[in-house]
């Protein structure tokens, strides 16, 4: 459970995303910088939402021990975050990149869709998140996925000669 949970910990996927993009740049492998940019975009677009949603539903952890109801209206608290689970969201919002940017590659999809589910089980096991917690933030990070694959044009990088590296984010 502890090593499966990593996957889905922003701490590690937002700079292996952005360090891949940024590392394909430089090799000039553009079908990488495609794959660390879309999984860039769609970690920003499912965490935004997710992170709205934690704010405002204020869900306990089950560790907590308070039970499984939202804390709507008792107050605000940073520590009232289960409900979607981030680290559910993030894994699932990158695992449809690589299945699709690599269909080519069998043993892709499988690997890519074992290991988001087992990070999303790992919350439960931990007694992190309930299971509606981590379904949610799977189906966030699923559709967020989806929109930034159908979306055009893509996250772009590149070198302009008067303001130096440029990151363009366009819908």
């Amino acid at each position: 459970s502890r090593v499966v949970e990593h996957f889905g910990n922003f701490r590690v996927l937002l700079p292996a995303a952005a360090l891949t993009a940024l590392g394909a740049y430089v090799f000039e492998d553009a079908h990488t910088v495609d794959t660390g940019m879309l999984s860039l975009k769609s970690m920003l677009l499912s965490g935004a939402a997710t992170f709205s949603l934690q704010l405002l539903s204020q869900r306990e952890i089950p560790e907590a021990g308070v039970g499984h109801g939202f804390n709507i209206g008792k107050g605000f608290s940073w520590k009232r975050d289960a409900f979607p689970s981030g680290h559910s969201t993030l894994v699932w919002s990158v695992a449809p990149i690589l299945a699709k940017q690599y269909e080519e590659q069998r043993w892709v999809a499988p690997t890519v869709y074992t290991l988001a589910t087992l990070t999303s089980l790992s919350r439960v096991y931990a007694d992190k998140h309930w299971a509606s917690d981590v379904f949610a933030g799977a189906v966030i990070g699923y559709l967020g996925a989806q929109v930034t694959l159908n979306s055009t044009p893509r996250f772009s990088i590149g070198v302009s000669g008067d303001e130096g590296l440029c990151l363009v984010w366009r819908f």
